[in-house]
């Protein structure tokens, strides 16, 4: 598994003192949690890229609270002219080489990881008030098999066809996944963390609190 935790989490209240893996829940580090949820899911080795020069608190205290099998890669995620999660997700490939599972580091719930083929976790609802603007999180359609943006919040909940992507995917084929990421090009958004996957072959996946 690559637990993405390069990000700046400027939307945390404590931001830059704490970073957003670090973040408390149940008297728990959030990044405990997941470690601990996908241990118990069966995953055996995990790869954590982390921001250079912002990856000291992280790696310290990850290492001196778990013993699983994790790989720390520190590098510099926000230069050149594609940022984002998938970019960091592609700068991990030399240690993806296998088939994997990628999500955010602050990204919690319950869901199946065995299955074949491609996948992405999928909500109905949004549990927390949102401004309700075009484009504000990515959502899957039934109808592509593939994500899309620009909806307002509303609309998406009211189509059965559409539903929240809620943050985790499932890569079958590494190989093909990296090659149609290196292809993804957009000036509109971030290099999402599903750039790789192809469309109209992925399975969305309930998530569940």
């Amino acid at each position: 598994a690559c637990i993405l935790a390069a990000g700046k989490g400027t939307r945390s209240y404590h931001f830059p003192f704490l970073h957003k893996a670090l973040l408390p829940l149940n008297n728990k580090a959030v990044i405990s949690h997941l470690i601990q949820f996908l241990s118990k899911k069966g995953v055996e080795k995990f790869v954590i890229p982390c921001q250079k020069k912002e990856d000291e608190q992280l790696i310290s205290f990850i290492k001196n609270i778990h013993s699983e099998n994790i790989i720390f890669l520190s590098m510099e995620t926000r230069v050149g002219s594609t940022i984002g999660p998938g970019n960091t997700l592609e700068l991990c490939k030399e240690y993806l080489n296998e088939p994997f599972i990628a999500l955010g580091c602050d990204t919690l719930g319950d869901y199946q990881l065995h299955e074949d083929g491609d996948w992405a976790t999928v909500v109905n609802e949004i549990e927390w008030p949102t401004n309700n603007q075009d484009g504000e999180y990515a959502f899957f359609d039934e109808k592509t098999k593939y994500f899309d943006r620009g909806l307002k919040n509303q609309i998406i909940e009211d189509d059965p066809t559409c539903s929240y992507f809620s943050g985790v995917i499932g890569v079958e084929d590494h190989n093909k996944f990296w090659d149609l990421s290196k292809k993804w090009e957009s000036e509109r958004i971030e290099k999402p963390i599903y750039a790789g996957f192809e469309k109209g072959f992925i399975k969305p996946i309930k998530m569940s609190n």
